[in-house]
């Protein structure tokens, strides 16, 4: 049980309000399993030459691929609470969700290096800006 600093109503915090932090694991599960299908391996970055030598810039790849999504996490979170200063914490998580679903897309139909790198920022952008509107993110403390 957890109390509102602010208030003295006792305040259950639900897992489900974690989203930032749950899309976040979510993406990182998934990168995991996509650098290793073989048809990723096809489509963006051969991990053997032609010679049958190992790429040299293979593991550079695969390194930005997973870190963009953290670079873009954040840039995102900076304008996150001006947006939700401004509008409201609500449409601060739906404009993240918009964010983080266009760089779904973006990623699904990746047709190069470039392009999923691009999609891994933009979901980034999204997920930065998701954690820091997070209403779990609000002062409470365990009583």
């Amino acid at each position: 049980m957890f109390r509102c600093v602010s208030c003295t109503c006792p305040t259950q915090i639900d897992s489900n309000f974690r989203l930032g932090a749950s899309v976040f694991g979510y993406d990182l599960a998934v990168i995991s399993y996509v650098l290793a299908a073989p048809d990723f391996e096809k489509t963006t970055i051969t991990k053997l030459l032609p010679n049958g030598e190992i790429n040299p810039t293979y593991d550079n790849y695969t390194g930005f691929i997973v870190s963009s999504l953290l670079l873009g996490a954040f840039v995102g979170s900076v304008p996150a609470s001006y947006i939700a200063d401004i509008y409201s914490r609500r449409v601060a998580i739906t404009v993240a969700g918009v964010i983080f679903i266009i760089g779904s897309i973006i990623q699904t139909a990746a047709q190069n290096k470039e392009m999923m790198m691009a999609g891994r920022f933009i979901a980034g952008l999204g997920i930065g800006q998701m954690v820091c509107s997070d209403p779990g993110r609000a002062d409470f403390r365990v009583s």
